[in-house]
């Protein structure tokens, strides 16, 4: 019998056995808040080479040491090497027009992290916050630069607009009442995306992403405040009462914004994370029947610059090749785990591979995707299992979030992946 044309299980016996399959696999790794396996057997190393910033379950931005994994809601967070180039990224040495400022308690939780910009009365004015120390960033034609702010918003002063081009007008409006972004106008820059995404307590994520189509234009972060949407930078006379908190801000040389990099004199750069599972015990060899499930979590999948810079989910250190990949527009792996259209998901999404003597098959959510053919694979060192990166190179990190890894030793059914 078929329920709703998901599950085509026809009994209590093959319910019950499909349960006992998908409730014993060779590796359980949960990766909720801690690198503890519920099943498996060596270890899990973890290493980067710097510390790193994380948003914890609670919506507070933490700050985790060198060597040490960070889990936020979405599972433990991967990510590659990345310099925010905004110096100082809390603008405090920087311009400010239409406002008073004052310390305030920020998203780290930390007393006097934040700064509170309160307007003043003056009539007829811009209330901005702006960065105006930024020398021209090193850039190419083609080159994908994001810049990125955090800040809350109180009352009615929810609507935001950022410059991004020091030297233009590319205006990005904010509505940040009901999420709307419009009023885009980018002429020296080619406008690719931007993004609102709700913190914890009130705080806002806003980022921006452009394409460099003319070189030579210094690349900053201008916040302007307006009283009405579609008005951009607008003059409006102030309240003397109404308020944003500020914390902080980033430029990347990246398609897509990164966890929030502080710097204060000059430019820092974030370390690559780097996930490793003891392989022996935990994966089968190729030819052997076995299934891989994780779920993942991978903003901006379709953005990584022009699909040119793969994004590492899962690979095999020691083995020419055994890999899973996000290519931009499409996820596929070489010689094991199956494929998919990129385009076809959302940011977060369960991916299950089933690998035979013959085929790697993939699904999505529970849905079957393509085939890749079964072929050999080398042995070259001492394999391991590597998590949000491919296991040949070092270049390839997730830029995302990854839990509930498992493995089984056999092929599950269509119907126990479905039940997983």
């Amino acid at each position: 019998m078929a329920i709703g044309d998901k599950i085509h299980l026809i009994n209590k016996e093959e319910v019950q056995g499909a349960i006992g399959n998908i409730n014993n696999p060779l590796l359980d790794l949960p990766l909720n808040n801690s690198l503890a396996m519920k099943q498996g057997v060596g270890s899990v190393e973890f290493t980067r080479s710097t510390t790193a910033t994380y948003i914890d379950r609670y919506g507070i931005l933490r700050t985790a040491d060198v060597d040490e994994p960070r889990f936020e809601k979405d599972g433990l967070l991967i990510e590659g090497e990345s310099t925010n180039l905004l110096i100082p990224s809390n603008l405090n040495d920087n311009e400010d027009l239409g406002f008073t400022r004052s310390a305030v308690v920020g998203l780290d939780g930390i007393t006097d992290s934040a700064i509170r910009m309160t307007e003043t009365t003056d009539e007829n004015v811009q209330r901005r916050l702006r960065d105006t120390s930024l020398n021209s960033i090193d850039t190419s034609v083609g080159d994908r630069i994001t810049s990125s702010v955090i800040l809350k918003p109180y009352g009615d002063r929810t609507n935001i607009c950022l410059l991004v081009d020091y030297n233009g007008s590319n205006m990005i409006e904010f509505r940040l009442s009901d999420n709307t972004i419009g009023a885009v106008s980018v002429p020296n820059e080619t406008f690719i995306s931007a993004g609102i995404e709700p913190l914890e307590d009130g705080w806002y994520k806003l980022t921006v992403t452009l394409e460099i189509i003319n070189t030579g234009y210094d690349i900053g972060v201008w916040v302007f405040f307006s009283n009405t949407y579609g008005d951009g930078n607008s003059y409006y006379d102030g309240d003397g009462t109404s308020y944003i908190d500020f914390f902080g801000a980033q430029v990347e040389k990246l398609p897509f914004a990164t966890s929030y990099i502080p710097t204060t004199d000059s430019a820092v750069t974030r370390g690559t994370d780097f996930c490793e599972v003891t392989f022996d015990g935990n994966m089968l060899n190729r030819k052997d029947n076995s299934t891989l499930m994780a779920d993942y979590n991978i903003p901006s999948i379709t953005e990584w610059a022009g699909g040119t810079i793969p994004r590492g989910m899962i690979g095999i250190i020691g083995e020419e090749y055994r890999y899973l990949r996000v290519n931009g527009t499409s996820t596929m792996g070489v010689n094991g785990f199956g494929y998919f259209d990129a385009n076809n998901v959302n940011d977060s999404f369960r991916y299950a591979s089933i690998d035979s003597s013959s085929y790697a098959k993939g699904y999505i959510n529970g849905v079957a995707t393509n085939y890749n053919s079964s072929s050999s694979v080398s042995i070259i060192g001492t394999r391991a299992i590597r998590l949000g990166g491919v296991g040949h190179i070092t270049t390839h990190p997730l830029f995302g979030h990854i839990k509930n890894f498992r493995i089984y030793d056999r092929a599950l059914t269509e119907q126990e992946v479905r039940l997983a």
